[in-house]
């Protein structure tokens, strides 16, 4: 990576899920209730699909001195969201979830999405703001040190 590539990704999506889809499914594949390969095909079209409209978009913007993270959360009260800053500092957790009542049926949505965090960015400054059923994570960037020391001969 150059360095105009790392200023441009101060905070990548991660999936904690990626490496694990073959081994919930294969295991059971030839068990007796999924024994047709057409089934296993279509379950697994049909569950990225879920996992996909269960996801809330986002939208990241950076500049100089911060960025943010705006996630699309209509319905979602504050009481129902967390934002969480693990592993020093490296890594920003959302999670929430969403509970409705339509024509006497309940229903409620979950999400989690994680976000590894460059050193650029300060940790110890994120704030989050929900307004209008967009929840806006900003976090200012540590100032830039200067490279060049001049050294004092005597």
């Amino acid at each position: 990576k150059t360095s105009a590539n790392i200023a441009t990704m101060s905070l990548i999506p991660s999936n904690v899920f990626s490496g694990f889809d073959d081994f919930f499914v294969t295991p059971h594949s030839t068990g007796p209730f999924l024994t047709s390969p057409t089934i296993l095909t279509t379950f697994d079209r049909n569950a990225d699909a879920v996992l996909r409209r269960a996801s809330p978009h986002y939208e990241i913007t950076e500049d100089d001195k911060k960025f943010q993270l705006a996630v699309d959360v209509p319905g979602v009260k504050v009481a129902d969201l967390k934002v969480q800053v693990e592993n020093g500092g490296r890594v920003l957790k959302l999670s929430g979830e969403r509970k409705a009542k339509e024509n006497g049926i309940s229903s409620e949505s979950k999400f989690e999405k994680a976000f590894t965090v460059d050193s650029t960015i300060d940790a110890s400054k994120i704030g989050a703001n929900l307004s209008d059923g967009v929840l806006v994570v900003t976090a200012p960037k540590k100032p830039k040190e200067d490279t060049v020391k001049t050294i004092t001969i005597t």
